[in-house]
Parts: structure tokens; sequence; C-alpha cells
């Protein structure tokens, strides 16, 4: 099969020709020849095919043990794939801290143009040449290794070039506590079943109720649990094992968070994206459920919804039950806005 041939390739490859995995150095000319050779043809240009490889290994760990030759025959035992060099923690903190003396104290933008700047052929990737020249451009001159070792330490996919996100994330480092909270609680919101685990039936509960809506549901194409699967794999499933922990969703808003200069906003776009009430001043969450509540005796009030995430706004008992467990009583008619 196709998947098979990828691994006795790429075992092959890197482990007979490459004394190490360096994206940053690979011979991809002589990849792709030997791609066409094992009628691979369609790998596409070079980020494609980088990708391509990444997302192989990451999906079949057992790419870097002793595969079948193409002719049969066993290939000799072959070390298992390196690691990232170990960096040292002070030549990446002088990198540090000289691109964030550059960005001064104006954040996100300031960032971006030092990115742009080293992006000299403004593919918005940095390779390593880029990188290495962008350093020395700001009087920080390092050793091969030295770079080798801080380019690992940015490029955290292990594609062999730095995309923003990738780039922003070294700088800014791991989210604050205020940040770290707010995720924390979308987590509980998204984690229905409370185990620490977001799996199926959790994303049904939040998201899914109407999947069998969706048109390649609807045509047949693919069924409802490949609906979800493919919709958890694209934003948060990294291992793409069906289900969703804490670090996988706490990675993703930590590249998220590094986009974002202003604590307040990131906090009103964690309350409005998963429906947590609360917040104060301009952070306070304006996505919920309003509903105007009308008293048997007359009186009206706006209350809004607490836990409203998948509900069904045409569902009139399933707003009145919420409404109830958060304390609303004598609820005579409810009234939905927008």
């Amino acid at each position: 099969s196709t998947q098979s041939t990828w691994g006795h390739l790429l075992s092959v490859y890197f482990f007979s020709k490459m004394p190490t995995l360096d994206f940053g150095v690979m011979d991809l000319t002589a990849l792709r020849r030997a791609c066409n050779a094992y009628g691979l043809s369609d790998v596409g240009n070079e980020t494609v095919l980088r990708n391509r490889i990444r997302r192989y290994l990451e999906a079949n760990p057992a790419a870097s043990g002793t595969p079948a030759s193409p002719s049969g025959q066993s290939s000799p035992q072959k070390p298992q794939q390196p690691q990232k060099p170990a960096v040292r923690p002070e030549i990446l903190e002088k990198v540090k801290a000289k691109l964030l003396q550059r960005a001064e104290s104006q954040g996100y933008r300031s960032f971006v143009r030092i990115f742009s700047i080293i992006d000299d052929d403004g593919n918005i990737r940095l390779t390593p040449t880029e990188f290495r020249a962008g350093l020395e451009r700001y009087g920080v001159v390092l050793t091969h290794q030295e770079l080798e070792t801080v380019f690992a330490a940015f490029d955290r996919d292990r594609s062999g070039d730095l995309s923003i996100t990738e780039f922003l994330r070294a700088l800014r480092g791991d989210m604050n506590d205020r940040r770290v909270h707010l995720v924390q609680l979308a987590f509980q919101q998204f984690d229905r079943t409370g185990d620490g685990i977001v799996n199926a039936q959790d994303l049904v509960s939040t998201f899914g109720k109407n999947i069998h809506r969706h048109p390649d549901v609807v045509s047949g194409r693919k069924t409802p649990e490949e609906v979800l699967n493919e919709f958890l794999a694209t934003w948060w499933d990294k291992n793409r094992d069906g289900t969703i922990n804490w670090d996988e969703f706490a990675d993703y808003y930590t590249d998220i968070s590094a986009n974002i200069d202003n604590d307040d906003y990131f906090e009103l776009m964690i309350r409005n994206a998963w429906h947590i009430s609360g917040g104060e001043g301009w952070s306070q969450n304006t996505a919920n459920l309003r509903v105007l509540v009308e008293h048997s005796d007359g009186s009206e009030e706006v209350v809004e919804i607490i836990h409203d995430l998948g509900l069904d706004k045409s569902n009139n008992a399933a707003i009145v039950d919420l409404l109830k467990k958060q304390g609303v009583r004598d609820v005579r008619k409810v009234k939905v806005f927008g």
C-alpha cells in the first residue's frame, strides 16, 4: 500500500543516508527522486514534502525501526528517530533577549515586523539560513551547533522552518496565570463527562447534537463519527487518538495566546468562544443567550443563560429548565432574543 511504501522509503532514506534527522539540511531533491521511484510522484513542493514526512513519522513511530527493503530483504538495524538537540539555556535566552529588545514594548506588531524583516523570501516561513542571517543582523552571532539547537527550540513541529506562531511562542513563552485559568474554564466546558479527557461523547454534547445535518453525513460520504473525529483532529487532537487531553488543549491555546497582546481581549475571546459567563468591563461575556422572562405577576426581567453552550435555542423547555437550575422561579413565559 502507499502507506507501507512511505514507511519503507522514509526509514531507508533517513537511517541509511543521514546520521541525524535534520530537516534543515535534508537532501529533498534526492528524496523526491526516491519518491518517484517508489511510485509516489505527487509529493508537492518542499513545504508539502516536509509536512508529509513529519506527519507520517508522528503517526508511525515504528518507522524508525527495522523496515523491510523493497526487495523483501531486511534492512540493518537503524537507530531510533533522534530527538531535538539539547539547547543551552543561556544561548537561547541571549537570542530571546536581543529579539525582545528590538521589539521594545510594542508587542505583537513589533514581533511580526521583525519576522518580516528576517523572512527574506517573503513566504512567511523562516529557514535556518534566514534565521541565522536575521540574528546576525541584530548582533547575535552563533556557531553552527548553537544555531542548530536554538532553531530546534523555536521549531516546535520539527518541520525544518519556522512559522510566525512558532516564532511568537518562542519569544513570549507560556501563558500567564490569568490566561491559564481561563483556558481551564474552557476545558471544563468542553469536558462534559468530567474525566479529564474530551471524547466523542463530550463533542456530541457540546457541538454535535445536529451532526446528522452535516452535508457529508446527509450525502452518505462520511459517518457522524468520521466527521467528529476530523473536527477534533483539525483543532486539538494532535496525536489523532480520537480524544483531547488537557495538554493538547492548553498547547493549542498557548499558540493562540502568543498572537494576542492584551489579557482583557484574550479573556473576552475565551469567554465568548466557550460561552463562559462573567468577566468585568470589556472582558465581560457577550455571547451567552439572553432571554426575557415573564413572571405570573406580569413583571419581566432579562436573564442570561449561564450554561448555554450547545443549547438548542428553539427548545423552550430546555431553556426553562436551565433557568430553574439557575434559581429563576415562577417562569410563565420566555422570549428569546436573536
